[in-house]
């Protein structure tokens, strides 16, 4: 499962190496670019909220941020299944899109965001709630452990000051999206999936059905 994640956020790097309006418009999200959604004009942009969660900035932005996914990958499927795993891999990444949205309308920022860290941190994090005993390392760092419980306060904690102080290097409000969602995922969502799994299921048979 991480390999087809991998290979595809690969490809779409060597697909946008050189710098191009149309990589531009669908797989990065921002408050003012011309609007490419799924429904119509009108409505907020939501294809990009997908797309940019398969979008980076820099060969090291990617692999930074595949290596973090690669570690995380085995324990998510078996805590989730494949399909949970990249469900909640997409949920995350476009919950952690809109968070960026709405923070930078508030904020009356113009910069554009595109990444995978929401999506990944939403697996990290549901990961965390779910074996919160597991011992973690910074990877530049292998010789400072801790609890992945104490991970996810830290992770918490370091965006919240980063949406409060307006620290520019990372987009906090993606990343803060991505984490919550993944803690809604293990504390709410999971359970009720699971108890309306059928119902869930004819319902997506159904709108199958009708395209």
């Amino acid at each position: 499962m991480e390999w087809v994640i991998c290979f595809s956020q690969a490809h779409q790097a060597t697909s946008c190496s050189i710098k191009q309006p149309a990589a531009d418009l669908h797989f990065e999200t921002s408050t003012v670019a011309k609007a490419i959604c799924l429904y119509d004009s009108k409505s907020i942009r939501v294809l990009p909220m997908v797309l940019s969660n398969f979008s980076h900035y820099s060969p090291f932005h990617i692999g930074l941020n595949m290596m973090v996914l690669y570690s995380f990958s085995d324990l998510g499927v078996h805590l989730f299944g494949k399909e949970n795993f990249m469900a909640l891999y997409l949920s995350s990444g476009v919950v952690s899109a809109f968070a960026s949205y709405a923070y930078k309308v508030a904020t009356h920022s113009l910069a554009p965001s595109l990444g995978a860290s929401g999506a990944i941190l939403g697996i990290l994090a549901s990961a965390c709630i779910e074996r919160p005993d597991i011992k973690l390392m910074i990877i530049f760092l292998p010789f400072f452990t801790f609890s992945s419980a104490t991970a996810l306060k830290g992770l918490i904690l370091l965006d919240s000051l980063g949406l409060v102080l307006r620290w520019g290097f990372f987009d906090h409000a993606a990343h803060l999206g991505g984490t919550l969602f993944g803690v809604f995922y293990s504390f709410e969502l999971k359970e009720y999936m699971s108890k309306h799994r059928a119902t869930v299921i004819n319902h997506w048979n159904d709108l199958k059905q009708k395209f």
